[in-house]
């Protein structure tokens, strides 16, 4: 696996952000540990992970292969400081900002991700849909789709 999480075990830091309980902006507080992110440098993704990954940032994993890359990079890419992994009492993993006191499930790097696909899918497209590709291509695929459909049936 790309990143591992363990157990925070530099005592100074713990000590700065003592997070044994985190008060949350409805009054609760939840039990998290922090946790250190390691991300193995030799680490390459599998297919199977860029394509869930893929679908994840909303790429279609048939239209869609030529901008995996996008997934890829963003399987590999480490937490942007000041975020850090941690754990809730019920072994879920989340991410908190130390600046903002933010916290969020997904990784903070999925929005910049989603909206470089979504880039790179517009200009591809509008590349495509200029030379009269992409009428084509959607024919294809509209014929497919009704196949499938009719199968289905």
């Amino acid at each position: 696996s790309s990143k591992s999480w363990t157990t925070h075990s530099d005592a100074s830091v713990l000590e700065q952000h003592p997070l044994r309980y985190c008060s949350c902006k409805s009054g609760f507080q939840v039990d998290m540990t922090l946790l250190d992110e390691y991300v193995d440098p030799e680490y390459e993704p599998t297919e199977k992970e860029i394509e869930e990954y893929a679908e994840w940032l909303g790429m279609d994993a048939e239209d869609d292969r030529d901008l995996f890359w996008i997934a890829r990079a963003g399987l590999k890419a480490p937490l942007p400081k000041p975020w850090k992994p941690c754990q809730s009492g019920e072994s879920e993993i989340f991410y908190f900002n130390f600046e903002t006191g933010q916290s969020v499930w997904d990784h903070p790097c999925d929005d910049h991700y989603r909206q470089m696909y979504q880039e790179n899918k517009a200009k591809r497209d509008a590349r495509l849909s200029a030379s009269g590709s992409l009428t084509n291509e959607m024919k294809v695929k509209k014929e497919k789709k009704e196949k499938k459909e009719k199968k289905e049936k």
